[in-house]
């Protein structure tokens, strides 16, 4: 079973989050946005993994949504978060990343059951660069927001 600080702070870490109560909301979100996308015996699966804190947010019951790409996915997130479509592909690679390194195998699994699955399980600047980009590296180019170009301007300092 995943540990919930750990999980927490190593999603938040990867996404950039400014503490551990944006890391928090952001790993809640995904969780709920990817709940929602899954059959309920894949929900389930996601759950049990889960520390008692962040079962909540995958025990949610209903037909599956069935996002038909990664946009939908991340759009959902973007809405459970409050924060802007690209902060939420952020939070869910990241959130979904550190879930494959602790439950590699579920994380597989969900994968192949998530529109982009390879794309949105790949850490951050790991990924393949998002089709007709024109991108030729492996990495994938992001804006920064206001709070990380913040940080390192202050940590040359």
């Amino acid at each position: 079973m995943i540990q919930y600080a750990t999980f927490v702070q190593a999603a938040g870490a990867q996404a950039g989050a400014a503490d551990t109560e944006e890391a928090r909301r952001a790993v809640e979100a995904v969780i709920a946005a990817v709940a929602a996308s899954l059959e309920e015996s894949d929900r389930d699966r996601l759950a049990a993994v889960l520390p008692g804190s962040l079962r909540g947010a995958a025990e949610i019951r209903g037909q599956a949504r069935h996002p038909d790409s990664a946009a939908a996915l991340v759009s959902a997130v973007s809405a459970g978060s409050g924060c802007p479509a690209e902060r939420a592909r952020f939070y869910t690679q990241a959130v979904l990343s550190t879930l494959a390194g602790f439950e590699p195998e579920l994380a597989s699994d969900l994968a192949r059951r998530l529109p982009d699955g390879e794309e949105l399980f790949s850490p951050i600047d790991q990924g393949v660069p998002p089709r007709g980009s024109g991108v030729p590296t492996e990495m994938t180019p992001r804006l920064l927001e206001r709070g990380e170009i913040d940080r390192a301007l202050a940590a040359l300092q």
